[in-house]
């Protein structure tokens, strides 16, 4: 008996080989030779992505080496944008991030993700050969060796709709619900308000630590420069949390988000 989850990871295991095809050559340059990766959350979803959030298997990604591998390389690849927690490229007109956040496997990183519609991802591998001459390692391949979807992603794209999941940023989650709601992934009103009041309560409940944690909790993972106008926005709520107590230690001077 073919169970639901079998079928759902077969359809994204044949769209994942179609999306990553030409990626698979570039990526693996730049990882190395014991390139392992996971690709994640929208990038596996049916709708053509804006971009592929890219995750390591092993430890975090030092997005500096990262970076400066690509221009000592001199490789055909254009560093968009990094920030704190993600390195931006484009790969001849394809955007990939690498992400610094990490868990300790691609079940407990994709649980983590916020939302239900995205708890999906991937495990690639490359394969590398010795050239004929026995002196240099050379790409050979790269393939799909894991595939893991969570119950609510299930759950969410049978019913065509999205939630809350938790997460460990909710003020990042608070402001990824406008983009989902704007591309429509809530089915309903009621559904959309009932996930930023959940946000909500994460928020309060959490607290900050301090400045530099608000701050982390607004650069966290896909979160690029925030508008002058989220900015203003942003300097304003960290003002009333501290005047509420939600601040541990707030006693730190102001500077820009």
């Amino acid at each position: 008996m073919i169970h639901i989850e079998d079928r759902v990871e077969d359809r994204i295991i044949n769209r994942m080989y179609g999306r990553l095809n030409k990626l698979f050559f570039p990526l693996a340059r730049i990882l190395g030779e014991d390139a392992k990766y996971y690709v994640c959350g929208n990038s596996c979803n049916a709708a053509t992505p804006n971009d592929y959030d890219i995750y390591s298997v092993d430890k975090p990604f030092n997005l500096d080496v990262i970076e400066q591998h690509i221009k000592v390389k001199g490789y055909d690849i254009k560093v968009i944008c990094k920030t704190k927690n993600a390195l931006t490229i484009s790969i001849d007109g394809v955007v990939v991030q690498f992400c610094s956040y990490y868990k300790d496997s691609l079940e407990e990183l994709v649980e983590s993700f916020d939302y239900a519609h995205i708890q999906v991802g991937v495990k690639v591998e490359s394969e590398w050969c010795m050239d004929d001459d026995d002196i240099f390692y050379t790409y050979a391949s790269s393939c799909i060796t894991q595939v893991y979807v969570s119950s609510a992603y299930i759950e969410s794209h049978t019913l065509g709709t999205t939630w809350f999941t938790g997460s460990e940023y909710p003020l990042s989650s608070l402001i990824r619900h406008a983009k989902y709601n704007n591309r429509g992934n809530f089915v309903t009103k009621s559904e959309s308000t009932s996930a930023i009041i959940q946000i909500l309560t994460a928020i309060i409940q959490r607290g900050f630590r301090s400045y530099e944690d608000f701050k982390d909790q607004l650069a966290a993972v896909d979160l690029l420069l925030l508008s002058e106008e989220e900015h203003n926005a942003a300097s304003e709520l960290y003002s009333v949390a501290c005047s509420r107590g939600l601040v541990d230690y707030p006693n730190v001077d102001m500077e820009e988000i």
